[in-house]
């Protein structure tokens, strides 16, 4: 199931309260500061209740879906062993202890401690992305990654860069354009970090090849680099 309402919402406080410090019982969502305690507020609810984040849910569940970890990985895995994992921590720690683990970029300290590593070792660049700092540079195809996974038309402007949907035409050439990135993502075969150097190397095109071998002609064009980049974005 995937949150897609605030009708929800009481259930949510329901089930999260006894996780929360006493300080924090009498508090309405908003309140809790700053805004990703907010987020994992919603990622406890989510998995306690048996939900799943939906990023094609604007605001909170798509910020949650990026923030921890669920676009981290080659194909689907992440989104089949990540809710195991948070789950896990869930029942051993207090909202505060996870809370700080998150904040000082510790979770996977704190998930092979408790003998998860080899689990969260399944999602094969979660421990890069979780510790990564507020200003880090990340590797733009983890956005890419969580625009497949929206109802959007229009990608935000460093991917419609990056990955050459600026050369699209067309609402049918965009589909299509995301529908190449999709199936590529979406396989176990394909390296998301692999595309990304593609990206960066003006070899979309190539790379897609190589896995698509009978991809369209007109995705030479769709993918053709038309400038150059000076550094990773």
């Amino acid at each position: 199931m995937s949150f897609d309402s605030t009708a929800q919402l009481a259930d949510f406080v329901r089930v999260v309260l006894p996780y929360l410090d006493p300080d924090d019982w009498s508090k309405e969502l908003h309140e809790l500061t700053p805004r990703a305690e907010q987020q994992l507020f919603i990622l406890y609810a989510m998995l306690l209740i048996g939900y799943h984040s939906d990023p094609s849910v604007e605001g909170l569940s798509r910020d949650l879906c990026f923030k921890f970890g669920f676009v981290a990985s080659r194909g689907l895995e992440g989104e089949k062993v990540l809710p195991c994992l948070y789950q896990t921590l869930i029942s051993k720690y207090s909202f505060k202890e996870f809370w700080t683990a998150f904040q000082s970029n510790t979770l996977i300290a704190l998930m092979d401690a408790n003998g998860l590593k080899e689990e969260r070792k399944r999602i094969q660049y979660l421990d890069a992305f979780l510790e990564m700092k507020p200003g880090d540079w990340c590797p733009s195809v983890w956005h890419l990654r969580l625009f497949m996974h929206t109802a959007d038309v229009d990608p935000p402007r460093h991917i419609t860069i990056d990955y050459r949907f600026f050369n699209c035409n067309t609402v049918e050439e965009k589909f299509a354009l995301e529908d190449v990135y999709e199936g590529l993502l979406n396989s176990p075969e394909v390296d998301p970090m692999e595309l990304h150097a593609a990206c960066i190397k003006g070899k979309l095109h190539d790379f897609a090849c190589w896995y698509r071998p009978n991809l369209e002609q007109r995705f030479e064009w769709l993918m053709k680099n038309t400038y150059s980049l000076s550094m990773e974005n």
